[in-house]
């Protein structure tokens, strides 16, 4: 678990192909909007939080547990349920939904809301929470409804 507790990742002993130190990096984004590619094509999006995962090789014998978890207090209801677990796919220079991942809004404490996504993972890849931004445009700061 990262010290904020924004990442976990269950490993037992045994689910790693060999020995590895597992590393996780949070990069500063100068810009959070990013191309995400769903079942419709592609699309735009925004990082609320981002993490790198390493290393990348070897895989997971057994599929590890990730949690990711961030604030999205500042975002509408809404906006919110808009707000999933994604993967950097490299080739595609975009993020992928991470399949069978679970997503849950937690109320903690009172008035604040905390986006959490589990997922079974057999890699470790660059982990996104990406807000959809669906018939709006995104820049800066400033969002207009379209």
């Amino acid at each position: 678990m990262t010290p904020d507790e924004n990442v976990e990742i269950v490993i037992d002993q045994g689910d790693l192909a060999e020995n590895a130190t597992i590393s996780v990096t949070q990069p500063i984004l100068e810009d959070p909007q990013v191309d995400v590619l769903t079942d419709t094509g592609r699309e735009l999006g925004k990082t609320l939080a981002i993490y790198i995962l390493e290393p990348k090789e070897p895989g997971f014998a057994i599929p590890a547990e990730i949690t990711v978890r961030t604030d999205v207090t500042p975002l509408s209801p809404v906006r919110r349920e808009q707000v999933g677990l994604y993967r950097l796919d490299e080739a595609q220079n975009a993020f992928v939904p991470v399949a069978g991942a679970l997503c849950s809004l937690v109320e903690y404490p009172p008035e604040m809301f905390v986006k959490e996504c589990k997922a079974q993972v057999d890699q470790l890849f660059t982990y996104a929470l990406v807000e959809l931004i669906r018939g709006r445009i995104v820049k800066a700061d400033v969002v207009t409804e379209l």
